[in-house]
């Protein structure tokens, strides 16, 4: 069995990336703290250059 998690609004992306993250019953962690952790390294700006220079990043961001 898996458990199924929608991240939205991480990137500045104006057409909203959404993420899915398939978690398998085996995993420790739950879905909601691995969601927590990806929105933590969003935050953190580890991913910062995911969307820079795409035409679609909000540029009000």
């Amino acid at each position: 069995m898996e458990e199924h998690r929608l991240l939205e609004n991480l990137t500045t992306c104006s057409q909203c990336i959404k993420l899915t993250m398939v978690v398998p019953r085996e995993c420790r962690m739950d879905a909601d703290m691995l969601a927590g952790r990806l929105k933590q390294m969003f935050d953190r700006e580890l991913f910062k250059d995911l969307c820079r220079g795409c035409p679609l990043e909000n540029p009000q961001e």
